[in-house]
């Protein structure tokens, strides 16, 4: 779509019809950020408040699921072919101590929050 410039006062202005709005997903009354990215012009919308919490809860929860999945493999981790942790008990203990350890929770209170462990001591 090719649109012209309108003059007004010192400024220029864009005009944007109203199905332009309508497939931006924009209302007249939304705010948008302009920029530039060398010549090119972008108008994004401005995020509300609840999109910008609702990013930060799926942010928080994929970094959690990172630190799960990597407490869950810390047991069998190995380096050139031989197991880090050699026995099962060594398995277990690493897996109490990473799964603790992601949790943010000390392992005194982590009892009650975390599933039972043969090796834990509380």
């Amino acid at each position: 779509m090719i649109k012209n410039l309108t003059r007004t006062g010192n400024s220029v202005a864009l005009v944007l019809d109203k199905q332009l709005l309508e497939a931006a997903n924009l209302d007249p009354d939304d705010q948008v950020e302009v920029s530039t990215k060398g010549r090119v012009i972008v108008i994004a919308p401005v995020p509300s408040t609840r999109e910008l919490d609702k990013r930060a809860r799926g942010q928080e929860l994929m970094h959690a699921n990172g630190l799960l999945e990597s407490a869950v493999a810390t047991p069998e981790a190995s380096f050139d072919g031989v197991y880090l942790h050699a026995t099962r008990p060594e398995m277990a203990a690493a897996y109490c101590f990473t799964s603790r350890r992601t949790t943010g929770v000390s392992t005194a209170t982590s009892a009650s929050r975390l599933p039972r462990c043969s090796c834990s001591s509380t």
